[in-house]
């Protein structure tokens, strides 16, 4: 019998939860518009250390993937979720960045409902 690397579940968790963690930022950020400017340089900052930090989970994961002879589930699919996961948090950070760059200080309601439906996303996502 081979061990099982419950590493790999781990880092899994820790990066949903990093991405989630980033949404609900988002989410904070999108209702702060029109409302506190103040809060908005601070939340911008909160999803980019979210990213950063995902960002390094995403680094290890793959350097266990590579190290690993024997995977607790489908080397490929390991791979590709990874990636998914990540690129969720690059969305997020991506939001942050336009209403940084673009002094954005409004939001609409459809904005509100996409950032809910995102931490609901992610929610699931990290349950799962």
């Amino acid at each position: 019998m081979l061990p099982k690397r419950s590493e790999f579940f781990e880092l899994l968790a820790a990066h949903s939860e990093r991405v989630l963690a980033g949404a609900s930022a988002m989410l904070r950020l999108v209702s702060s518009l029109g409302v506190s400017q103040g809060d908005v340089a601070a939340l911008v900052e909160e999803i980019n250390m979210n990213e950063a930090s995902s960002d390094q989970i995403k680094a290890d994961l793959m350097t266990m993937l590579h190290k690993s002879f024997v995977t607790p589930l489908n080397r490929d699919q390991v791979y590709a979720l990874t990636l998914d996961i990540d690129s969720v948090m690059n969305k997020v950070q991506d939001v942050a960045q336009a209403v940084s760059i673009y002094n954005i200080t409004e939001s609409s309601r459809e904005s509100h409902e996409l950032a809910s439906m995102t931490v609901d996303a992610c929610t699931r996502l990290t349950r799962a």
